[in-house]
């Protein structure tokens, strides 16, 4: 049985016999650093020193996630399933304004559609899981069915038979939906797991231009959910040929940082296909005087990588701190120093504060529980509500309560609120919370981006966890070698190999190219490759650079 989905945060104590580590998690733990408390019930790793654990068990106490023993597949318990919902809130309603419909496909991809697009077979083949089998029935090779790793081949075999004519255009098409993708090293919850859920959404256009603008739209909207929604800021940019989506002529993308371990994240993506897919899958419309054309089509999503990139973001080493727009509550209100049985009528005052939230809007929780304030503190700390109240019998006689603010540490945290004025204040606060986090968090990340321009700079850079722009030829030659040449070859690391439960030796990861930034500094003309022997030799753009999951 999956643990108990209880609102309440686990508090000090023994961990449940739900909460055991994964084989590769108590592998992590095993090289990690050694807890920095004593207190079970609080997190055990410093995020600034051992981030990957830090991160497990922070949205483990948070009931971010639960586990059933299906390996690299966890629960997403309403903690953090309540966060996807909102950003589909937010998602269909943009979409919906641009004349986009929802769908269902089903899971299953037959063999034949999956390999009508070469490149769309071969950049997800080493990852595609196959059903070969019924009770005891083997299928025929060509009649076994993959789970989708993606759904471009699912969506234009629907296109085919219903794009007829230029006045089926625009199409737009998506689906919110599971994908599987048979990961087998280095899992991690929301960002690397086999099975994710994610929007793709589909489009096909009688011209070019129409179906570009619907590229740069959805980017903007995948912008505006971690900026507005989620408060982590993000680089909009285009993907080097390299690293563009298998099938697409173009690859626009939002990419985030990592301060903690200094690696850099893709948020988001939004796929350029031209006619790459509508001519191998036979879409023909007719335009508006018979001549037949095949449409331009674009794909475009946004998966729960997105709820582990927040925690990483904002966390600290008292557990996950989750923006007011998109949190479960956003407010706990908390007694203090009172219990029902001796304090009737001042519990029944509280409830009347959180009824009076709930009606401005507000998503409110609260603990009426008799357990000491610092046992309650650290459990709602970890799970990351944005705001709490406290209130006690002396806050009820003054007719105030203390708030104490997610974000912010000690006394520049808390602040005394009327009780006349709770709702306004507590929308003003969450407000401000929400503000902040994002401005912290870009602050952080503009201070690790460098702009290189000599070899010998970049790696000590690197290896100060920054991101670095450089100026760069492009071309996939000498991508590859700033990647080999940026590895630390003197360090290794262990990887559990997932289904084998061998280890083996990787050396330290080197820098991928992650974009070329729509925002560009000047590149003087003249201005070389970063690469020291590169055969072109001179630079084409600046080009963002860094470690990456």
């Amino acid at each position: 049985m999956a643990d108990n989905d209880s609102t309440k945060p686990k508090k000090e104590g023994k961990a449940s016999k739900g909460d055991k580590s994964s084989k590769a998690e108590q592998h992590a733990q095993k090289k990690g650093a050694k807890p920095s408390k004593p207190n079970a019930g609080e997190i055990q790793y410093k995020k600034a020193e051992d981030f990957t654990n830090w991160y497990r068990d922070a949205i483990r106490k948070a009931n971010f996630i639960g586990d059933i023993k299906i390996q690299y597949c966890p629960v997403l318990r309403p903690a953090s399933y309540s966060i996807w919902e909102r950003i589909q809130d937010f998602v269909n309603k943009e979409i919906k304004a641009m004349g986009v419909e929802n769908y269902y496909f089903p899971l299953f991809l037959t063999r034949k559609m999956l390999e009508t697009e070469e490149d769309n077979l071969e950049g997800f083949q080493s990852e595609v899981a196959w059903v070969t089998r019924f009770g005891d029935v083997e299928f025929p090779k060509d009649k076994e069915l993959a789970l989708r790793p993606t759904s471009e081949t699912a969506f234009y075999t629907l296109f085919k038979d219903v794009i007829t004519s230029y006045r089926d255009l625009p199409l737009k098409t998506n689906q919110w939906a599971n994908v599987v993708r048979w990961e087998t090293t280095n899992p991690m919850p929301f960002t690397r797991t086999r099975e994710f859920l994610w929007q793709e959404g589909h489009t096909a256009h009688a011209t070019e231009a129409e179906a570009q603008i619907q590229v740069t739209d959805s980017l903007e909207m995948y912008h505006a959910i971690y900026e507005k929604l989620l408060a982590v800021p993000v680089i909009k940019g285009q993907k080097t040929k390299k690293e563009t989506f298998p099938g697409a002529v173009y690859t626009k993308t939002i990419e985030a940082y990592l301060p903690s371990s200094g690696r850099a994240i893709q948020a988001a993506t939004s796929h350029y296909l031209s006619q790459k897919f509508s001519i191998p899958f036979d879409i023909v419309a007719d335009d508006d005087v018979g001549t037949k054309f095949h449409p331009y089509t674009t794909s475009w999503g946004i998966t729960t990588r997105s709820i582990g990139v927040m925690a990483m973001v904002h966390g600290d080493d008292k557990g996950l701190i989750v923006p007011p727009v998109v949190s479960r509550f956003q407010v706990l209100v908390a007694s203090v120093g009172m219990s029902s049985r001796d304090h009737p009528e001042e519990m029944k005052k509280i409830e009347e504060i959180v009824i009076r939230l709930q009606k401005h809007g507000i998503r409110v929780h609260k603990d009426l529980g008799v357990d000491t304030a610092r046992a309650k503190w650290i459990a709602w700390e970890m799970s990351g509500v944005p705001l709490r109240l406290e209130i006690g019998v002396k806050e009820l006689d003054k007719g105030t309560v203390t708030s104490k603010r997610r974000d912010l540490d000690g006394p520049n945290g808390k602040q005394e609120i009327l009780l006349s004025e709770v709702e306004t204040a507590v929308e003003r606060i969450l407000q401000e919370i929400q503000v902040n986090l994002l401005a912290v968090a870009r602050v952080e990340f503009d201070n690790h981006i460098k702009e290189i321009v000599d070899w010998n700079d970049f790696v000590p850079a690197l290896d100060a966890k920054n991101l670095i722009l450089t100026p760069h030829c492009l071309e996939e030659e000498c991508e590859e070698w700033v990647k080999s040449n940026s590895r630390k070859k003197d360090e290794v690391k262990q990887i559990e190999v997932a289904g084998v439960g061998d280890h083996v030796k990787e050396a330290s990861m080197g820098a991928k190219s992650l974009c070329v930034p729509d925002d560009q500094p000047v590149l003087k003309e003249g201005t070389k490759c970063l690469r020291p022997d590169c055969k072109s030799e001179k630079a084409k753009a600046w080009c963002l650079f860094g470690r990456c999951y």
